[in-house]
């Protein structure tokens, strides 16, 4: 066994010697700490490097590259220095390199596209991260025992070795076969590099030889800067025009006309799409989709000199520094799954319908949802549009998939179309039969459909023997259908999924279903117990879920609504390695929000609405806005939205509100009756009842309060608006035990509104010590000008401290709230002061009750 001592002052407990290889050995090792088995490659540091700028750089890149997650990639866990030598601690992987591979098993044509196509993806990966391997080759990819794919070996040893541009010397010729013109000629080095490598991988797997000659070291060298290409068209076995072509280019002697990673992807997918439904004699219809190129202008050549120069080391890491200039070649697709078109000849029942509906609809959400670059747009936060490209527009999309089956008898044509979304034009489509009540197998089609038409990898894993039985998926499908179509959010949902996910703790689409259904519950009902039931529920799903971009998702929002600041920093952190995108800045503006940074969460809204201009977006930009006092600019985005995305019912919702702001109660009141006819929200009845009560109707307001309350009996808000309109209406004993269920209800992590609820129903039953002590929490916390002030009007009236309260009336109308919203006797006082009293001369009146004749009417 190799020299071990550098082993003896580390966590790392040596195994055994697997192999060795130019200045490095790997070792089979024992995480001490975190008891597992690691691969760890040894590398000894020479004297060359004592240019301390460039060994530190090759550090910082490969620290950085530890922390890069991907399935068709061994992790890097660790760098550890001994004196000088270099510990790569990396992920164990029982199994064998390609290379040997090959030679022990026959692989057909399918089975090979299908290997590379996973290699692709794990380049794809490493290119979003500004990474380059400079090593692709079949030595340097391992199949585990278990069939997974996975690009290995950095090149940590190549980049602190490599040698002066231009000397190769015997000991590099190993790796000449798969080296790039640019490499062997010492240029700088970037994306394509490895792009030409894979090609050189994909030549030779599909035809067993090199694509430039059968010698070796400098004639090999020589015929690859040349390009002196062999013709595919002249070797066996014959494959797809396009895959000549892709060949052809990714193996191009210039660098510009070497395709992306992602294009890669599009052709190998597409074209296993071909062979598979060619197999099964299902019909696939798939013109190629070229990705659209950028003309580089004079400023990008030299952007691209420049990061080139930058990037002489083989490993590659774009770190703060060099996402500056270089940043991931694909961008994510916003993916908006349109719901799924049935016709049913026969007779169909309703119920099975729904089951079609369900199974295709969760099938193509789940790829989009746990795709690494794509994220899914809700198309029922546009239920009210139903024109497609309407639709398409206001959910800001970039890629649209449309599901469709047509049933007769006995079998279904299943179709999944992707269109473009500019013009809804169909430029990809895949479609195939299969029975008809045969739900778990059109399930799994169309998870392959998505899969391919998206450019993913399709992975089908192992599922338990709940999931794969009729019985629990048809459970599933109704839950999911309730749920999803037919908007059930109640209790009984939450319960018959979490009953399904303990059947089957293993089948991953009931985790989102769960996580959306119990934060609904919480938002409504303000229980923490919602919130606890889900933390137990990620905390015990499966390691697979755990390791995937929706488990992330799912912990951040837990952590933001439970306010885990810590948490909710490091799983932000986590999420970063994804990129930024319109959902992490959504994220983060949420967040802000729910801690009443309004300035900083307006800016992260800003820059989601700037990568998905979609009309939700803008939606809770205006919402922001008004939140921080700036009416008009809230006003004129939404008139925007109105404008462009008719029938949207959130614009409606917004426009009501401010309708409310400005005092226009029967604009707000016809508002709101058009809202809560679709939503069923105790939002909306809250706000109605408010609407009735400022116009005069005070019964109504009882009414919709009452139905608010029903529907979200544990909202605080909720039930001081009902014991306000109690006591106006002078059932003082059914308010005043209203006001004690709201002073009793106190619990952690209060928000803002109901610490302000809580001060409200102090001051109503005389406690005005209590009432201010909320209001210093409140103001410990907020940055929303206008809620708070508003609250603190009627705090500080209560308690006696008339000008607090009058400095904070003036602000809540500056902040752009009507006068008439201050026409409650409760501020009866502050007419006193004449900036008041000029603006409420009927409240301020000798002789005003609130009370006149049976109306219960406010006069104004």
């Amino acid at each position: 066994m190799q020299n071990e001592d550098c082993f003896s002052v580390t966590y790392l407990a040596p195994i055994k010697h697997i192999a060795s290889g130019g200045m490095s050995d790997v070792f089979l090792a024992n995480d001490t700490r975190l008891n597992r088995q690691v691969a760890v490659k040894r590398v000894t540091l020479t004297d060359r490097h004592d240019d301390h700028k460039i060994r530190e750089q090759a550090l910082y890149e490969a620290r950085l590259m530890a922390k890069a997650n991907h399935p068709n990639i061994v992790q890097l866990y660790d760098i550890v220095e001994v004196d000088s030598q270099l510990l790569l601690v990396l992920e164990y992987v029982p199994g064998q390199t390609l290379a040997k591979y090959v030679k022990q098993k026959f692989l057909t044509l399918t089975e090979k596209l299908a290997i590379l196509e996973k290699v692709a993806h794990g380049l794809q990966y490493i290119h979003q991260l500004s990474l380059v391997h400079c090593d692709v080759k079949a030595s340097n990819i391992l199949i585990s025992d278990t069939g997974e794919v996975k690009l290995s070996d950095f090149g940590i040893a190549n980049s602190l070795h490599s040698n002066v541009a231009g000397q190769l010397q015997s000991n590099s010729f190993g790796s000449i076969r798969a080296m790039s013109p640019e490499q062997l000629e010492g240029r700088s080095l970037g994306y394509a590099t490895d792009i030409f490598s894979f090609g050189v991988l994909c030549f030779e797997l599909l035809f067993g030889c090199h694509p430039f000659s059968s010698a070796e070291g400098e004639e090999l060298a020589s015929k690859i800067k040349r390009g002196a290409l062999i013709e595919p068209e002249s070797l066996t076995p014959s494959i797809p025009t396009e895959l000549t072509t892709l060949l052809r280019q990714m193996l191009d002697k210039s660098e510009d006309a070497r395709p992306s990673s992602k294009e890669i992807i599009n052709v190998l997918s597409r074209t296993l799409a071909l062979l598979e439904a060619g197999d099964a004699d299902d019909t696939a219809s798939l013109p190629y989709v070229s990705e659209t190129s950028r003309q580089l202008g004079p400023l990008d050549q030299l952007k691209r000199f420049a990061i080139g120069f930058i990037l002489t080391l083989c490993f590659v890491v774009g770190g703060y520094f060099s996402w500056l200039f270089l940043k991931p070649e694909t961008r994510v697709q916003y993916t908006l799954v349109l719901e799924p078109q049935i016709t049913v000849a026969g007779n169909g029942s309703k119920e099975n319908t729904g089951l079609l509906l369900a199974t295709i609809d969760s099938a193509v959400r789940q790829v989009v949802l746990n795709s690494v670059n794509a994220e899914l747009v809700n198309h029922r936060a546009y239920g009210d549009i139903s024109d497609v490209a309407s639709l398409v527009k206001a959910a800001g999309a970039t890629t649209v998939l449309l599901p469709e089956a047509r049933c007769e008898v006995a079998q279904c044509n299943v179709r999944l179309s992707l269109l473009s979304a500019d013009s809804q034009i169909v430029e990809g489509e895949l479609n195939t039969n299969v029975k008809r009540d045969a739900y778990l197998a059109m399930s799994s089609i169309y998870s392959s459909f998505a899969a391919k038409l998206l450019g993913q990898p399709n992975v089908r894993e192992r599922q338990s023997i709940a999931a794969t039985e009729f019985t629990f998926f048809e459970q599933y499908l109704h839950v999911y259908h309730d749920v999803n179509f037919n908007g059930d959010l109640s209790l009984q949902s939450l319960q018959r999924t979490l009953d399904l996910i303990a059947l089957d703790p293993h089948y991953l689409p009931l985790y989102n279903l769960a996580r959306n259904l119990l934060i609904e519950r919480y938002k409504v009902d303000r229980d923490p117990v919602f919130l606890e039931q889900l933390q137990r529920l990620l905390e015990g799903a499966p390691g697979n879920y755990k390791s995937s971009k929706p488990y992330l998702v799912d912990m951040l929002v837990l952590a933001i609504e439970s306010q885990q600041k810590e948490a909710v920093d490091a799983l932000f952190e986590r999420l970063s390695f994804y990129g930024e995108t319109a959902l992490s800045y959504q994220l983060r503006g949420y967040y802000l929000y729910s801690q009443h940074q309004i300035e900083d969460a307006i800016e992260m809204y800003l820059n989601s609405i700037l990568l998905m201009p979609d009309a939700r977006n803008k939606y809770n930009l205006a919402v922001m806005y008004l939140s921080n006092g700036q009416v008009e600019e809230s006003k004129a985005l939404l008139l925007q939205v109105s404008q462009s995305f008719k029938g949207f019912t959130r614009a409606g919702r917004l426009s009501a509100d401010i309708s409310m702001l400005e005092g226009s109660w029967q604009a707000a009141v016809s508002g709101y009756l058009s809202v809560v006819d679709k939503s069923n929200s105790s939002e909306d009845y809250n706000n109605l009842s408010l609407a009735y009560l400022y116009s005069k109707d005070i019964e109504k307001a009882l009414l919709a309060a009452k139905k608010a309350l029903e529907l979200s009996p544990e909202n605080l808000v909720m039930r001081l608006n009902y014991a306000d309109l109690l006591l106006l209406s002078q059932n003082d004993i059914g308010a005043a035990k209203e006001y004690e269920k709201i002073t009793n209800a106190h619990r952690e992590n209060m928000s803002l509104n109901e610490l302000i609820a809580v001060g409200q129903a102090h001051a109503h039953l005389k406690r005005y010590k209590e009432a201010l002590q909320y209001l210093y929490k409140v103001i410990k916390l907020t940055s929303d000008k206008v809620d708070y002030a508003y609250g603190a009007t009627i705090i500080f009236t209560f308690a006696g401290e008339l000008q607090s309260a009058l400095l904070h009336y003036q602000e809540t109308i500056k902040g752009g709230y009507s006068p008439k919203w201050f026409n409650l006797p409760w501020f009866k006082p502050l007419c006193k002061y004449p900036e008041f009293n000029d603006s409420h001369r009927a409240l301020c009146s000798v002789g005003w009750n609130w009370a006149t004749n049976d109306e219960h009417g406010i006069k104004s």
